[in-house]
């Protein structure tokens, strides 16, 4: 694995800087962005595969976060400031975090309390690299399905460790549909397609979230020669 590089706060681009609180910002420690790296590429993340719609999580997404996050492509800011500010009505959250992507440049912010000890810091950043690999990929995606399937995919990687959470309101949902696309894995791996009605309730977990029926715009990861190679692209 490259050794892993973070972008300096100093260089975040003035949009960022205009929706943002920074007087928190710092770079996330090294230990944390090999952690995620780790997350990324483990076994319990690579068993994730489903589609929603045109939102598609699939294990080489999450292979090809793990490698932006390495390459210094994907920065790890810890902000508290950053991440004070929730979805108008949503339900409270347990673990603060969000993704950006501002003038190409593209980076995971986290609560100063992360480290990624705790189940669900590590659901919480899995729902995350749901929202890096499509801006990876330079995808525009209804938020009312990506948030869904970023939810579920948390609720898959717990259920992939055998964790059973005591959850309630939309995580509930996407337990629930988390547990009803994994029981349609097949021995290939073959990526499980939404029903009509999971896409629905995929919906309605953003909707209680606070979301807006609106898109996300992802305008790609600046790629890197070193990165394709790795990726054995070239």
């Amino acid at each position: 694995m490259p050794a892993t590089t973070q972008v300096p706060v100093a260089t975040f681009p003035d949009a960022f800087k205009e929706r943002f609180d920074l007087s928190d910002a710092r770079p996330a420690p090294r230990d944390l962005v090999e952690e995620l790296i780790r997350l990324y590429e483990s076994r319990a993340v690579q068993r994730i595969a489903f589609e929603l719609e045109h939102v598609r999580v699939t294990p080489e997404g999450f292979r090809q976060v793990a490698l932006r996050l390495a390459l210094g492509e994907i920065a790890v800011v810890i902000n508290s400031e950053a991440i004070a500010i929730r979805n108008p009505g949503s339900e409270p959250d347990d673990v603060l975090a969000m993704y950006v992507s501002e003038d190409r440049f593209n980076a995971m912010i986290f609560h100063d309390d992360m480290d990624l000890t705790t189940i669900p810091q590590k659901r919480r950043a899995v729902h995350e690299g749901v929202h890096a690999m499509h801006d990876i990929w330079g995808r525009q995606t209804a938020i009312f399905h990506e948030e869904g399937a970023a939810y579920i995919a948390g609720a898959w990687f717990e259920q992939e460790i055998g964790y059973v959470g005591n959850h309630t309101g939309s995580q509930k949902i996407a337990d629930y549909l988390a547990r009803e696309m994994r029981s349609r894995i097949t021995a290939g791996g073959r990526i499980v397609e939404g029903t009509a009605d999971e896409i629905n309730a995929a919906r309605f977990i953003a909707h209680m979230r606070g979301y807006d029926m609106d898109f996300y715009n992802w305008d790609g990861v600046p790629k890197n020669p070193a990165a394709r190679r790795i990726a054995g692209m070239d």
